[in-house]
């Protein structure tokens, strides 16, 4: 490894001393600091918590990446590396007349001289963490900081927490949050229909220059069992009848301690406590007119559902529990809007069958169309298909010919250039956001897309032969995607980091189409799948790839046709809150089934066969 040496010159120690003049200056000697001890050479870090003795680590002249040995590049900056606790800094650099603040996120290092960004893949190709190790260094200062007030010290990820993601793909109040004793762990949030699996230092809460700790990390304060290594026992059972009739619900989100379900097929508004599993109706009877609402979105205290058949947005308060319609941006198309990405708290909702970008703004409940008339395609964009990057939602096409882009600053529509798939209809269903990329699984296309978000260059990807409509739910855990099987009859596997596309495990049901279509994860780690026209679940490892069918045969439940435009047996599948030691639970919706699903995953027992 090539390190970087360099002297810190009087003058620079003269100018730091008159710019901090409260804080105590001492030289050290060269040092390596691994980001997984708690030393600095002869000095100690005291990360938990950082304030009783926190150290500054002052970098002068020429600096290195952070990464140490991946790139040789050297920068013009002097950089201020704040080392606040464990896995979180923030650097404060100046080059000239400029200076700011930096959050670097996962895999990523900074030059301050065209100030930006610069992504360093080979650091994630190597699976390091960009900050990991620092070059050697001939001269450092370190000094005490006596501003521990402005950097109060890491809490755990809680429930409630109003959180923003470093890249600023993520913001919101946190709603779920599971985690594994090896990071990343899963949260998620009001403004994000998805639980995504995050590290701790990609997390700040809002407001503040405290980090949300991962609560793996913090293993004396919580009484959650690390996952095992081997198949937890995974138990499910039918609760008691809620609601008779076909595809009754499918738009669902949670709003702290209750899940709310706008009617599909359904007359009314389903209500889960979270707390206690049980359910309830809630609200007027809506019409009888069938799939009224396809997707719903927790945005602050409130959700809010586009219009798939419906003739207006439904906004549910999660507070007074009241329901109203917001009108305007009316139109006479059937099939409206089946889903939508969001920047702030603002929803953009890109067209199913209809022509217009719906935009909906929940600060304001005004609801408005934005961009141009989009036409090509009978059914343009479909669920799941959209994701949000900091201030834009790209989503793959459906039946359109090209990959859409809405700027959320500006309200500008806009299509990629790149094709990079053949032209047809069913092209791409689900859609995955790993770092800044965004995966997207074929539905007839041949091949997974890949939408570099930082240069908007879309590629595909090698891999198997897929079929029509292979897979039609997908989750990942760390860097790896795996999507259930639909029509195929494996497990699909996109490992993010190398780009590489397999199938994994044994095959299931062949021949059957439409076999799971909702997951949930537990623990970060475990993903279960309840069945859509399968009549087991499935349970996939999202660390060692294996998968297997666990718990009882559904088979006699009630499943619609196949020919008709179905979610079959049960719709969405939320966490419960009410972790029980080892375990932790899940509540799925019913569709075509008459019963909600609960389903429980203890890791005890296989933790058990591990000692």
């Amino acid at each position: 490894m090539a390190s970087l040496a360099f002297v810190l010159s009087a003058a620079a120690l003269a100018f730091a001393k008159q710019a901090h003049p409260h804080r105590y200056f001492e030289e050290v000697r060269p040092y390596r600091y691994d980001f997984n001890s708690t030393t600095c050479g002869s000095k100690t870090f005291s990360c938990v918590p950082p304030c009783s003795d926190p150290q500054n680590v002052w970098v002068g002249g020429y600096s290195t990446n952070f990464a140490g040995d991946s790139l040789q590049d050297h920068y013009n900056a002097d950089i201020l590396i704040l080392n606040r606790t464990i896995c979180r800094y923030r650097i404060h650099w100046f080059s000239g007349s400029k200076s700011g603040w930096y959050y670097p996120g996962v895999n990523d290092i900074f030059d301050s001289k065209k100030n930006e960004r610069i992504w360093n893949p080979d650091s994630v190709a190597k699976g390091r963490r960009a900050w990991t190790m620092f070059a050697d260094h001939t001269h450092d200062i370190v000094w005490c900081d006596d501003e521990c007030e402005e950097h109060p010290v890491a809490t755990p990820c809680r429930h409630g927490d109003e959180v923003t993601s470093i890249d600023g793909s993520l913001n919101g109040v946190i709603v779920a949050a599971s985690y594994a004793e090896t990071c990343p762990f899963s949260v998620r949030v009001t403004t994000s229909n998805e639980i995504r699996s995050l590290n701790s230092w990609q997390l700040r809460l809002k407001g503040s220059m405290a980090t949300c700790e991962n609560p793996c990390r913090l293993s004396t304060r919580t009484k959650h069992a690390p996952p095992a290594t081997t198949s937890p026992n995974v138990e499910s059972e039918l609760l008691p009848e809620v609601y008779r009739g076909s595809l009754k619900w499918a738009a669902c989100d949670t709003v702290g301690t209750k899940m709310f379900c706008a009617p599909h097929n359904a007359d009314r508004i389903l209500v889960v406590d979270r707390n206690t599993g049980t359910s309830s109706l809630l609200g007027p009877r809506f019409s009888t007119r069938a799939q009224k609402y396809n997707k719903c979105y927790t945005m602050g205290d409130s959700l809010y559902c586009p219009p798939f058949t419906a003739d207006h947005t439904l906004k549910i308060n999660a507070t007074d529990l009241t329901v109203t319609f917001l009108t305007g941006a009316s139109t006479w198309y059937s099939q409206k809007y089946a889903l939508c990405g969001s920047v702030g708290l603002v929803l953009y909702c890109p067209p199913f069958a209809t022509v217009r970008v719906l935009k909906i703004d929940t600060r304001t409940d005004e609801v408005s169309f934005i961009g141009p008339v989009i036409r090509g395609g009978g059914y343009r964009y479909s669920s799941e298909a959209c994701k949000s990057v900091r201030d834009r939602v790209y989503c793959a096409p459906l039946d359109h010919p090209d990959i859409l882009k809405i700027d959320g600053s500006s309200d500008a529509v806009s299509f990629l250039r790149d094709k990079p798939y053949a032209a047809g209809s069913l092209k791409y269903g689900p859609c995955k956001l790993v770092g800044t990329n965004i995966y997207c699984v074929p539905y007839k296309a041949a091949k997974v897309l890949k939408i570099d978000t930082t240069t908007d260059k879309a590629t595909t990807l090698e891999g198997p032969k897929f079929i029509t409509e292979s897979h039609n739910i997908c989750k990942h855990v760390g860097s790896t995607i795996f999507c259930a099987p639909y029509g195929a009859d494996k497990v699909l596997r996109i490992d993010t980091e190398q780009d590489r596309v397999s199938y994994e495990g044994p095959s299931y049901f062949p021949g059957l189409a439409r076999k799971w279509i909702n997951c949930v994860d537990f623990f970060g780690r475990y993903i279960v799948c309840v069945p859509c026209r399968a009549t087991r679940l499935l349970l996939i490892d999202g660390q060692t790839g294996n998968s297997s069918l666990v718990g009882p045969d559904y088979s006699t439940l009630p499943a619609s046709p196949l020919g008709h435009t179905t979610l079959n047996r049960f719709a969405v599948c939320e966490k419960l809150l009410q972790t029980r030691g080892t375990t932790e639970s899940a509540f799925c919706v019913p569709s075509d089934a008459h019963n909600p699903l609960r389903i429980d995953v203890d890791v005890s027992s296989s933790a058990k066969e591990n000692q």
